[in-house]
């Protein structure tokens, strides 16, 4: 009877310094964090969104926000940014109306910007490197590894 080799099954790849949470990566998460989004733009616009989705929206257009800011190789930036700051802008007064009002809701205006907004974060997200969206979400989170810990 022959020996099993006490080699490794696959080669050693060690972790990564700067660890990309899940939800952000390219290949698993990167469809699903883009529907997370669109789903709670949809339940807002049926009316039956809560603070909750509006922080969902927020913080994807704040993280795409910080990676167009930083650069993405491929992309001008410039008019994305444009869109995600129409669409920050729009998250912020639906967000004062919601503490006002105890209701969430969006202008027609505030929803085309938050379409166009996350047309382009979806597109930044395709043409941007894990570096480029890890640096977002350092930008983003200011490197709180509890906030961090917590999406992976």
């Amino acid at each position: 009877m022959a020996k099993k080799s006490k080699s490794r099954a696959k080669a050693y790849k060690p972790k990564p310094i700067c660890p990309i949470p899940i939800t952000w990566r390219a290949k698993a998460g990167t469809a699903h964090v883009g529907l997370v989004a669109w789903a709670a733009l949809n339940r807002i616009v049926d009316g039956s969104g809560s603070a909750e989705e509006l922080g969902t929206l927020a913080a994807r257009i704040s993280h795409m926000r910080a990676v167009a800011a930083h650069g993405v190789a491929a992309v001008d930036c410039e008019e994305p940014l444009a869109y995600l700051d129409s669409a920050a802008i729009a998250i912020s007064k639906s967000l004062a109306r919601f503490r006002q009002l105890g209701k969430v809701g969006l202008s027609g205006q505030e929803l085309a910007a938050l379409r166009y907004g996350l047309e382009m974060a979806d597109l930044l997200q395709k043409a941007a490197t894990r570096r480029e969206l890890a640096e977002g979400i350092y930008a983003t989170f200011g490197g709180r590894a509890d906030i961090i810990g917590a999406l992976a």
